[in-house]
């Protein structure tokens, strides 16, 4: 099997693939930003504001800031991106934000050194405008994991399957593809 995780969901794809590695045949890190990893203070203390703002001021005022971060550019003029953005955050129940026991969803911080015990093949892929910390990250990962490839998909943010799915899908296809037919040798 192969696991995609994107953006914080890739400590949950690493996790697993270092708990289970007889299980995942492939990995795909998609704009992922693991626990662990070094991000820029200001970008702690946003994420850190989310779970007050959100009880202060519900979520949508913690969408709002999402929305004008870095984390969520899109290609001029893709409004529909904008929207789609704003229609899942509208979905979301925000149970992670609001929740008394917010370690109940915590995923263990994944080690540098950690890294090395991944010994499937990996794709990491980020937009050519991901956020610098992520797009750091994304270095950090391809360089580290021993059998990792990068991608960079062109005009395209942290959300590049919605600006670009077109290139997006052709790069995860052609990874399942090689990751199956290299199974088969």
């Amino acid at each position: 099997m192969a696991i995609v995780g994107h953006s914080r969901g890739g400590s949950v794809a690493l996790r697993f693939a270092n708990a289970y590695p007889n299980r995942v045949a492939g990995l795909v890190l998609y704009g992922a930003f693991p626990e662990g990893f070094p991000a820029p203070p200001e970008v702690g203390q946003l994420f850190g504001s989310f779970p007050s703002i959100a009880k202060q001021h519900g979520l949508d005022s913690v969408g709002k800031l999402l929305l004008a971060s870095p984390i969520a550019w899109v290609p001029p003029g893709r409004n529909d991106i904008t929207d789609r953005y704003r229609r899942l955050w509208t979905a979301y129940s925000g149970k992670d934000l609001l929740d008394p026991h917010p370690e109940s969803g915590r995923v263990p911080a994944v080690r540098v050194s950690d890294l090395a015990n991944i010994k499937v093949p990996t794709l990491v892929i980020i937009g050519d405008h991901e956020a610098p910390f992520i797009a750091a990250a994304a270095d950090s990962l391809a360089r580290h994991i021993p059998n990792a490839k990068k991608v960079v998909i062109p005009n395209a943010g942290h959300g590049a399957h919605f600006a670009q799915p077109s290139s997006f899908n052709s790069a995860l296809l052609d990874f399942f593809y090689d990751v199956e037919r290299n199974k088969k040798r």
